[in-house]
């Protein structure tokens, strides 16, 4: 207690100085504040008169409403460089940049120690050496973070003579590589695309590590061409009998390829169906289940609720049936209906809707229309690539598009549509493949049947 009342003004002073970063824009005399402070709390500890300490924190106080002053000047005159600091430190710069790191810290500090001393002119030029040093520092980290290990991987390639077994790959590697560190460098707000460009280079480092291991295998073993080649198809053969196909290379691996390409595809299309109707029963299932609790008194209405599921189940078919694959995927979520649309595509940073989809848009009219009163969410999504604010200004502007267009074409109350931007925040697939960054570019469209 007598801590508290004697350390009251001192503490509020001490607060308002760390609100006011004081330690970076005034560090002289915040560290002359806190060292009295320091020294009362130990003379408190040590049993000194109340007097000589009360003495020791007003000192202490002097110096904390003097740090809180210059702050003021200081978050004006150091603005740029505090952005640059926090961007620096948010990329690990402190760890995988420590020496340019330590460097722009000491040059923002004797910056803050000029304005401290009123010399606004040094001050000003040594903030503008450490904004440089910590936006150095920000980049570095980045670079180190994703890069070095790759770079790691092309000097033992180098060691292996991978340059001689697998030029090709290497190479590609290199490349990669090279393009990561110039999108780093061109555009380090938004590292989505360096980063996926790194992963590619590592892939394709420790791939040509692998090629280099495999000739040189071979070489030790002296096998022939024709050894390599019949190695080469057995994995093929494998899968293909998987698949309960019978391979034939007597016209190279292509025609192999793309029968079990298309396997593969019929029997994925088989297990998406599979899935939306195990969906569907599920909910039927859980439905019923609650639905059947009491069902001795309960026997009319039940009749009348399988009635409308058998109804829902019917116009949802109906729903299904108007949209080719290529056009929209229809899917149940819920009571929900999600149309998909995937024929539906934008050119790119572009919202205007072309021509060719008016028709895939008329489909969508007729499929609202199949659900009387029901209300209707256009949701917008982007990939990964480019700026988080930008995607989510391209896909709201791509949904509202789609909004304006459905409004202006159909008989629908403005309160019953609404359109949604969600950026890249809600990916359907892999954003480091360009198939997989496709699915995610498109417009969702949720009808929500009136219960």
């Amino acid at each position: 207690d007598i801590k508290e009342t004697l350390f009251k003004e001192a503490n509020e002073w001490l607060q308002k100085a760390r609100d006011s970063k004081a330690n970076l824009l005034s560090p002289g005399n915040f560290e002359q504040g806190m060292q009295y402070y320091k020294d009362a709390e130990k003379d408190l500890a040590d049993g000194d008169e109340l007097g000589a300490i009360r003495n020791t924190l007003k000192k202490a106080v002097t110096f904390f409403g003097a740090s809180v002053e210059k702050s003021q000047i200081g978050k004006v005159t150091f603005a740029a460089v505090m952005k640059a600091r926090d961007d620096a430190q948010s990329s690990g710069a402190v760890t995988h940049a420590q020496n340019l790191w330590i460097q722009a810290e000491k040059q923002f500090r004797d910056a803050a120690m000029e304005l401290e001393d009123g010399d606004l002119e040094d001050a000003s030029e040594k903030a503008v050496v450490a904004e440089k040093l910590y936006s150095n520092a920000e980049l570095d980290a980045i670079k180190n973070y994703y890069l070095n290990e790759t770079w790691s991987l092309h000097k033992q390639a180098e060691q292996m003579e991978a340059d001689e077994y697998a030029p090709k790959t290497l190479k590609k590697s290199k490349d990669l590589i090279t393009n990561a560190e110039k999108e780093l460098n061109e555009n380090r707000y938004d590292t989505d695309v360096a980063v996926n460009l790194a992963k590619q280079a590592k892939y394709e480092a420790l791939h040509g590590i692998y090629i280099t291991k495999k000739i040189k295998e071979l070489q030790a073993k002296d096998r022939t061409w024709e050894d390599v080649i019949l190695e080469a198809e057995e994995p093929l053969t494998g899968i293909a009998h998987q698949l309960d196909l019978n391979p034939m290379f007597d016209e190279g691996y292509e025609p192999v390829k793309n029968q079990i390409i298309s396997k593969v595809a019929e029997m994925q299309s088989g297990i998406d169906k599979l899935s939306q109707e195990n969906a569907s029963l599920k909910t039927e299932v859980e439905q019923y289940q609650k639905e059947l609790e009491g069902i001795a008194e309960e026997q009319t209405e039940l009749k009348g609720r399988l009635a409308e599921i058998e109804m829902e189940k019917r116009t949802f078919q109906e729903v299904a049936d108007m949209f080719k694959p290529y056009e929209a995927l229809v899917i149940k979520s819920g009571n929900n209906i999600l149309l998909r649309l995937v024929g539906l595509t934008f050119d790119v940073n572009k919202s205007e809707i072309k021509p060719e989809h008016f028709s895939l848009l008329s489909k969508v009219q007729k499929a609202i229309n199949k659900y009387t009163d029901c209300r209707v969410v256009v949701e917008g999504h982007t990939d990964s690539y480019g700026g988080d604010e930008k995607n989510l200004e391209l896909s709201r502007a791509r949904a509202i598009a789609v909004h304006q267009y459905l409004l202006a074409n159909m008989n629908i109350e403005p309160n019953r549509i609404s359109a949604l931007g969600y950026g890249e925040t809600r990916p359907i697939a892999n954003n480091e493949t360009e198939e997989g960054r496709t699915k995610n570019r498109r417009i969702d469209i949720i009808i929500i049947p009136k219960k």
